[in-house]
């Protein structure tokens, strides 16, 4: 189809391709304000800034395990629905918790936890 070799690569883009519309398409009108206002405010800059810092503990084990990644991790059909059904039960638990807000806004999150949530997220 997209000239992909396999079934499996095809679904690996559709898959992203989806993620990446579902947070444009709810999210389009704050990226736009942040990337138009990013010159004349700090605040924008500052959250660009943490969002790019958060993303770079993904690009590190990215280039360093991508072997790994590539050989071990997608090639196994168990551990991938494991993973899946692991993730979906997680996610139900802390929706479950009543946790409380530390900060109201994104941008009030300091630029070392967005770090962290990085480091966290990898």
């Amino acid at each position: 189809f997209l000239g992909f070799e396999s079934e499996g690569r095809t679904f690996e883009v559709v898959i992203q391709l989806g993620a990446v519309l579902a947070v444009l398409s709810v999210y389009a009108a704050k990226i736009w304000q942040v990337f138009s206002t990013a010159p004349s405010s700090a605040e924008s800059r500052r959250f660009i800034l943490a969002v790019l810092l958060a993303f770079l503990p993904a690009v590190f084990v990215g280039v360093l395990a991508r072997d790994f990644i590539k050989g071990v991790l997608f090639e196994s059909p168990r551990l991938i629905a494991s993973m899946l059904i692991l993730g979906g039960i997680v996610l139900l638990f802390v929706d479950r918790l009543a946790l409380k807000p530390r900060f109201d806004r994104v941008e009030d999150i300091p630029v070392w936890r967005a770090v962290m949530i990085g480091c966290i997220q990898c």
